[in-house]
């Protein structure tokens, strides 16, 4: 039995003597490099996607306003030249009248 436990404990000193482990280390080490790198890429990826996308919703949005605000104007400069023709007609029918009334009168007179 004390062989037994003997030749045990040699073929676990025999393993810490060998530089598996600190070689499967620096394996795993280079391993959880790398997936921190990819995640690390991955995340700047998406946050960029993300970015990109909010900056697309607020392009469509001020768009959208710049749309309907050139509409709201453009109805208001409609409105106001047609008040501006409602006006300059309404003023040339009162002329056109007066003078009609003016020349009955240089009719009528003589």
């Amino acid at each position: 039995q004390l062989k037994g436990h003997r030749r045990i404990v040699t073929k676990s000193m025999a393993r810490w003597r060998i530089p598996v482990l600190p070689i499967l280390f620096a394996g795993w080490y280079e391993y959880v490099e790398e997936s921190k790198e990819k995640m690390h890429m991955a995340a700047q990826q998406a946050a960029m996607a993300e970015l990109k996308h909010g900056l697309e919703q607020e392009l469509d949005h001020s768009r959208s306003l710049a749309v309907s605000e050139s509409s709201r104007r453009m109805e208001t400069c409609k409105r106001v030249v047609n008040r501006m023709i409602h006006i300059q007609l309404a003023n040339a029918f009162d002329s056109y009248s007066e003078r009609v009334m003016q020349s009955r009168e240089k009719k009528s007179t003589p």
